[in-house]
């Protein structure tokens, strides 16, 4: 996810942090990677982690580790992700609705 992206809700970013799917044979070892290096680096609790993306892959990598999911896209996107049962927002542009958005999806707060 684009640090304008992440900025738009309000989510520290620090460049250090980005993992990119070249490095890692699977999808499940990306996503512990970049849970791994957020926890220490901003000292946070893993049990409050939502994963945010907007294909299948990522809402299914997401239910293999247990972790909750916020869906974005438009169209057939959001169509799919939202009958496998993912909250999907549009885009990150209203604060509010994404704020609404990954509340639904079980993260009370961030």
């Amino acid at each position: 996810m684009s640090r304008r992206k992440l900025t738009a809700i309000g989510v520290k970013f620090a460049d250090d942090l980005l993992v990119t799917a070249s490095e890692y044979v699977t999808r499940e070892e990306l996503v512990v990677q970049a849970i791994e290096a957020a926890r220490i680096h901003y000292a946070f609790t893993p049990g409050r982690v939502v994963s945010i993306g907007d294909g299948i892959w990522d809402l299914k990598t997401a239910a293999a580790l247990g972790l909750h999911f916020l869906g974005v896209g438009t169209g057939p996107k959001a169509e799919i992700l939202a009958s496998a049962g993912a909250t999907v927002v549009s885009d990150f542009r209203d604060r509010a609705a994404a704020t609404a958005s990954l509340q639904q999806c079980g993260l009370a707060q961030y």
